[in-house]
């Protein structure tokens, strides 16, 4: 068996050996952004692959991503495309194709390796640990969809009671988690026209994205993507799956905050990203609720059963994005994926790469076919 990096003659073949065994139907085209617009200075795809025999038998990618904190921007990689043939587990190949990405990955300058993924076992035996577990945000449009969510990821009946009859107040109790939306605060509204903010669609990536990932970085401590507005271009709007709506939010001419947001063909909504960056973290919160509360009216519109969004660790803007949500109607549910970092390769930024408490993570983060 032999493991290298993938070629290019051989990305059909990869494909559709993730789509039989997933049951998806990813083009080659939709294959090609995601891991072949970054390349190695040889102009390799930082993919690895195991090939038995003339067949694809294991697939494991690096998505290189820029992350940026207040010393500025540095270079991250995102696990993605693990996949083992089941007639070859066992055979320690997984971690055969991560020795190969390290080296990649070291020789590249990469700080972290970083992703998303219910396979701890193998990603604890190639090094790998598992500082965080995904949760979520969500706002349902009815009690049905509500009590959806809650089934769908395996809860019982308890922590429904606690949503129906406890926190959610006496609209839940009635029966009803539409009627806790529709009176859900409007102060969020009311204090961004006293500052003079005002939320607009945007037809395209501002370029002023660039300067607003800058100013982020500089005000709040830790580390977050580096939103240039050449990636918002690429993960959002060029996305092939399921490109994003975006709405800015804008102080005196200036973008001082954005949401990404998408409708997904089952009718889910999700918001992608949310970032804002102001005077201070009252206004932050204000213009949190006013990009959430109109991203969540404008999916609504458009046919949404519920919104969702990512929430990851208790970096100070991920509570505050968490407190701007419960005025919208969110309840913060935490249960969701293993969240698995690797940074032994990792020099000056070893600190806070290994304190999950200081990342800002989003939907952002994830592949994308579903935003």
């Amino acid at each position: 068996m032999e493991v290298r990096l993938i070629q290019e003659s051989e990305i059909d073949e990869c494909n559709a050996m993730h789509n039989a065994y997933y049951g998806k139907n990813r083009t080659a085209a939709q294959w090609r952004w995601e891991f072949a617009r970054w390349r190695l200075p040889d102009g390799s795809i930082p993919y690895a692959i195991v090939q038995d025999a003339g067949r694809i038998v294991g697939t494991q990618a690096l998505i290189p991503i820029r992350f940026i904190d207040a010393d500025g921007v540095f270079l991250t990689a995102k696990s993605e495309d693990t996949l083992i043939d089941p007639g070859y587990r066992g055979k320690n190949l997984f971690g055969s194709m991560y020795e190969l990405l390290f080296r990649v990955a070291r020789e590249g300058g990469v700080q972290c390796i970083w992703g998303f993924t219910p396979a701890r076992g193998a990603f604890s035996k190639a090094g790998f640990d598992f500082p965080a577990d995904t949760s979520q945000l969500l706002l349902a449009f009815s009690p049905a969809c509500l009590l959806d969510n809650f089934t769908q990821q395996g809860s019982s009946q308890p922590p429904l009671k606690r949503v129906l009859y406890g926190a959610a107040g006496m609209a839940a109790v009635a029966g009803s988690a539409m009627q806790r939306i529709l009176q859900s605060s409007s102060k969020p509204q009311r204090e961004g026209a006293a500052a003079g903010i005002r939320v607009a669609a945007l037809d395209a990536v501002p370029e002023e994205v660039t300067d607003l990932s800058h100013r982020f970085a500089a005000r709040w401590p830790g580390i977050t993507i580096f939103r240039d507005a050449a990636f918002y271009r690429w993960r959002l709007r060029d996305n092939p799956h399921t490109p994003s709506s975006l709405l800015g939010a804008y102080a005196g001419g200036k973008l001082v905050g954005i949401v990404a947001f998408v409708l997904n063909r089952s009718g889910m909504g999700f918001i992608v990203d949310v970032i804002a960056c102001n005077a201070d973290e009252a206004l932050d919160r204000t213009v949190i609720g006013m990009l959430l509360g109109e991203a969540s009216t404008r999916l609504r519109t458009m046919g949404a059963s519920c919104v969702r969004a990512w929430s990851v660790s208790d970096h100070p803007f991920d509570q505050l994005v968490r407190q701007a949500a419960k005025t919208q109607g969110f309840f913060h549910l935490k249960r969701g994926h293993g969240v698995v970092r690797y940074t032994r390769d990792a020099t000056d930024r070893a600190a806070p790469l290994n304190d999950i408490r200081q990342w800002y993570v989003t939907r952002l983060y994830s592949e994308g076919t579903d935003g």
